[in-house]
């Protein structure tokens, strides 16, 4: 079954998802702060996952009105994370963090940054997300990518 589903940051984690989940014939709209041109142009993240191809179903854009799957992963820094879902209404249903530690300025963990923020449905935490579904998809994806 194919999902929509909406990655923001363009990291070298970000985009690992990004085509973890495309590679598996989802249809994903990867969010990129810069190059998102540039990276549509090459067909890869040349800045932060050079050599990995971006396969069909992956697309990428600098503007969060693009953003319009009920699923977002979030694989922004921790430190940014508050500062970003502050500023960017996002229509997810669902959010995803994919990020780790505490921000300084809130001691908050992601989780609880989402909460804080948005109305999402659901929020899940990296950890619990890859134990949930050990094997699958989301776990590849953190293990990382094997050329």
């Amino acid at each position: 079954m194919s999902a929509r589903i909406d990655i923001i940051g363009a990291g070298a984690f970000g985009t690992a998802l990004a085509i973890t989940y495309a590679a598996a014939g989802h249809q994903v709209t990867l969010l990129a702060r810069d190059d998102a041109a540039a990276m549509t142009r090459a067909g890869e993240n040349t800045r932060r996952l050079p050599g990995f191809a971006f396969p069909p179903g992956l697309r990428v854009t600098d503007e969060a009105a693009d953003l319009t799957a009920d699923l977002a992963l979030l694989a922004l820094p921790t430190q940014s994370l508050g500062a970003f879902l502050a500023e960017t209404p996002l229509g997810a249903q669902t959010l995803v963090s994919c990020a780790k530690g505490i921000d300084r300025a809130t001691g908050l963990g992601p989780t609880a940054l989402i909460a804080r923020h948005t109305r999402a449905r659901g929020t899940a935490d990296r950890p619990k997300l890859c134990r949930r579904y050990r094997g699958g998809i989301a776990h590849r994806a953190d293990a990382g990518l094997r050329r």
